[in-house]
């Protein structure tokens, strides 16, 4: 997010929404290589922040349609929904290790 933030350039994009309330959702947008979906967030299921926050990626991106998306864990599921309503799909399965935090530490 700092790195977005602090871009000087074109080659990365911080986007922040809002409501009355205060900020719903960021994500953050990177030319490198081919346009890409880097981190995308929002407070509140149902917000129509993240809509809002594909909508303005793929505007800047200056592309017709959806993008690249950065990685995303497995067990994400809405995230996995929402990007292959977007027209994503997954090309190429990466597994990686995660800790949820809501689950118990292991005791070794």
């Amino acid at each position: 997010v700092e790195r977005a933030a602090r871009c000087e350039d074109d080659t990365y994009m911080l986007a922040v929404a809002e409501d009355e309330t205060g900020v719903t959702g960021l994500a953050t947008n990177t030319r490198n290589g081919p346009p890409r979906v880097d981190l995308m967030s929002v407070t509140e299921k149902g917000s129509g922040a993240a809509w809002g926050l594909m909508a303005e990626g793929i505007a800047w991106a200056d592309k017709d349609g959806a993008f690249d998306a950065g990685p995303c864990a497995a067990r994400n599921l809405a995230p996995l929904r929402f990007l292959e309503h977007c027209g994503f799909f997954m090309h190429q399965p990466r597994y990686i290790f995660h800790r949820w935090l809501d689950e118990p530490a292991a005791t070794p």
